[in-house]
């Protein structure tokens, strides 16, 4: 596509799904409304609206913003976005930010910084903030009967399922009616795993309102059972095609019977038979993303390869406030190495 014009014009959440159909691109469950409805859950965020980029008049990608509040300053993020609709050239990457900024500099004043997905990102592009950005992940090929499903995967990840299910086979199922009416035993798993690998995770309301605004068409709860124990569950989100291993968690009976492998298994065969046609594990590690090292082994058995995908950038609007946050992120991350130090002594005292 030859560059002219490149312009951004706001759109209906209706037309932008038009152009992706019309496109044949399937867009991210970020990207779309029912999103939007889960983000305003947040007090601290709120959809700015939907976008078009047009190149001299012709659609070449869409995309959604939605604010964002940071230590007292505001950012947008395209949440796995912009959506392409053409061949996503450097170029026309650079030529499409160039205009986002622009727009947004004049109708959303007071900006710090823009997040989005680059290919190509150029010398203003910076690493984001407070988030683990990945480049690579595993997208499963799903099918509608399990043989040709596992026909897909690498052979150790054949053994493994099989093992698993041969060995301490876990009851697995959609429970994602059930987790709506009440989320205690999921979360109390969730909390597990959090305390075990060393992470926060969000309040037990933000979970129950991810399932209550996407409903079935958009969110599913599968869970593993041991004589009628919740061991394990997985959160799945669901767009066009396509389907995202978006949360698991597994506590120390689930790990005992390799739950969450049998619960992702249970997912994909079901998936697969209701139509969906690929599964993105969401992330495994590379040089960018060292902190996700740990669950290669685990995802990639399920493709036959490894994708390369757009990570997350941060590009400055007010270079101001962005340089303030910097500060900001870089003085707590002193802080927290120093609590980390202080408690190591402790411990070896």
């Amino acid at each position: 596509m030859t560059l002219s014009q490149v312009a951004i014009s706001p759109i209906a959440a209706q037309e932008m799904r038009t152009r992706a159909v019309t496109a044949h691109v399937n867009v991210p469950i970020e990207q779309t409304w029912v999103w939007a409805e889960f983000e305003e859950t947040f007090p601290d965020r709120h959809l700015v609206g939907f976008f078009s980029v047009e190149v001299d008049g012709i659609p070449a990608a869409i995309f959604s913003l939605t604010r964002y509040r940071y230590h007292g300053f505001d950012f947008l993020w395209c949440k796995h976005g912009p959506v392409w609709l053409v061949d996503q050239s450097e170029e026309l990457e650079n030529a499409t930010v160039e205009a986002m900024i622009k727009w947004i500099k004049k109708a959303a004043k007071g900006t710090a910084f823009l997040r989005l997905h680059l290919r190509f990102p150029g010398p203003s592009a910076h690493p984001p903030m407070q988030i683990t950005t990945y480049d690579r992940t595993v997208f499963v090929s799903l099918k509608d009967n399990a043989d040709d499903l596992m026909l897909g995967f690498k052979k150790r990840a054949r053994t493994k399922v099989r093992g698993a299910i041969k060995k301490t086979p876990v009851d697995c199922a959609d429970e994602t009616e059930l987790a709506l009416e009440d989320f205690t035993q999921y979360y109390e798993i969730m909390a597990e795993t959090a305390a075990r690998q060393g992470f926060t995770p969000w309040s037990k309301s933000v979970y129950q309102n991810m399932l209550r605004t996407l409903k079935r068409d958009h969110g599913r709860l599968y869970a593993g059972r041991v004589d009628g124990r919740v061991v394990g569950f997985a959160i799945f989100t669901l767009s066009g095609t396509e389907a995202v291993y978006y949360y698991a968690a597994a506590n120390a009976e689930g790990r005992e019977h390799e739950a969450s492998i049998q619960v992702l298994y249970a997912a994909l065969v079901d998936l697969g038979a209701e139509g969906y046609k690929t599964m993105d594990l969401m992330g495994v590690g590379s040089d960018l993303a060292p902190s996700l090292n740990a669950l290669t082994a685990f995802k990639s058995g399920f493709a036959q390869e490894i994708s390369e995908v757009a990570p997350a950038y941060d590009i400055p609007v007010n270079r101001t406030a962005y340089r303030t946050l910097e500060v900001l992120k870089d003085g707590k991350t002193k802080l927290n190495t120093l609590k980390s130090r202080i408690s190591q002594r402790e411990k070896a005292d």
